[in-house]
């Protein structure tokens, strides 16, 4: 769970209902928002009790995941509320400003009580105050007729936190988001306005809501042999042997997978598989270590050998030294591209802390492709780092007219 949905009552609860916030806090003199703030969360932890608490799994399997700093940061003594409803089986620490470790919760054997109490209340999503500030971006609201089928999902899933914030957004036909840049480049952007962080929901969750997007075909890639090109421009015929899986990647990425898949790792070509080859090649791609012996010695403290491994039921040590031998290759040549566009493009010495400069060229480019992508659309749809979820069917049915007017590769 990224972001947690605030919920308030149509109806708030009396002093003898069970739900009180007097039977969970001392009266303390407290402002009437600080008690206030403290019956929403009640409320709102008693939603997801309510949901966990209904499923036909045993209770031990209806786990929930929370950031308890974000409760925290709602209200400052969150505990007594929250041990009422769930048992803390994993707590979750936070060693760093981004808060990304979570807690898992387990919902207490309270009875069915706690789900009649919180439907008498009318509980709802109500978005924050509209900020002032940000990008306005319209989406189109096609999962109407689909409710029954997602909120089946997200139950199955146990995503009960996106239960009411997906109820609000049902009842809406068109939507205007705002989007503001985040993370410690502020190349990205995540939504602030009607519904935080919709970027972050599962990729299915949002085709069901909004429809289909547009992405950056392998967009790292792409940026890469973008830069190589201008940095070879003087000598084009070098690119086909120092970088041929690269290109590759970008001329015929299907075909190039499959060949990875079928030839080199000895996998079926299922869509379990090909979730593993593109795990596989942005490891190497950010630069995991990778080599016959790595594969050979246990992994070695390698991401991309450990996944492979991992995959692989029986494997013989020569097929391992083969498909070392061959993503080893394919490391070396995104090792080689990062040196160059930083010696050629960047100017700078190609050390290890120069090259980390190539990948914030990257996000700037990306971001800078994402914005032609989004105006060629005309401001529809969420954004996402590599692409445009949510984009309406007639420009989806212009996608050739769409790479022409971008300058960039885009896949549906």
């Amino acid at each position: 769970m990224t972001t947690i949905y605030r919920l308030r009552a149509r109806k708030q609860p009396r002093p003898m209902d069970p739900l009180h916030v007097g039977n969970f806090y001392q009266k303390e003199r407290l402002h009437r928002d600080a008690m206030q703030d403290r019956q929403n969360l009640i409320l709102y932890l008693a939603r997801l009790h309510a949901h966990a608490s209904v499923k036909s799994r045993p209770r031990a399997f209806n786990t929930i995941k929370l950031r308890l700093t974000s409760l925290r940061e709602w209200v400052y003594d969150y505990r007594p509320a929250l041990d009422y409803f769930f048992d803390v089986q994993q707590l979750g620490y936070n060693l760093g400003e981004n808060k990304n470790e979570v807690s898992i919760l387990i919902p207490k054997d309270l009875g069915l009580h706690t789900y009649v109490q919180t439907q008498s209340y009318g509980l709802e999503y109500i978005p924050p105050v509209r900020p002032d500030e940000g990008v306005v971006s319209k989406v189109y609201v096609v999962g109407g007729a689909a409710r029954r089928a997602i909120m089946a999902r997200l139950e199955d899933e146990s995503r009960f936190d996106l239960i009411d914030a997906v109820s609000w957004i049902l009842q809406h036909d068109e939507l205007n988001f705002i989007f503001k840049p985040a993370g410690k480049l502020q190349q990205r952007d995540t939504s602030v306005w009607p519904v935080a962080g919709i970027e972050t929901w599962p990729s299915w969750l949002r085709e069901a809501l909004f429809g289909p997007g547009i992405d950056i075909d392998s967009a790292y890639t792409q940026y890469l042999m973008q830069n190589l090109r201008e940095a070879y421009s003087a000598s084009p015929h070098l690119l086909p042997t120092l970088f041929p899986d690269l290109i590759k990647l970008i001329s015929d990425k299907q075909a190039w997978r499959r060949d990875l898949c079928e030839n080199v790792l000895g996998l079926e070509w299922n869509d379990e598989n090909v979730a593993l080859v593109k795990t596989v090649c942005m490891s190497l791609a950010n630069g995991s270590r990778i080599s016959p012996a790595i594969m050979t010695n246990g992994s070695g403290f390698s991401i991309t050998a450990k996944i492979i491994i991992q995959a692989s039921e029986s494997i013989t040590v020569e097929r391992l030294n083969e498909i070392g031998s061959r993503l080893q290759f394919i490391s070396n040549q995104y090792s080689n591209a990062k040196k160059a566009i930083c010696t050629m493009d960047l100017k700078l010495n190609p050390s290890l802390r120069n090259q980390k400069r190539v990948f914030a060229s990257y996000f700037e480019w990306e971001r800078v492709a994402r914005y032609l992508i989004w105006e060629a659309v005309d401001r529809h749809g969420i954004m996402m780092h590599d692409g445009i979820d949510g984009i309406p069917q007639r420009y989806l049915d212009n996608l050739p007219q769409i790479i022409q007017r971008v300058g960039v590769r885009v896949t549906t």
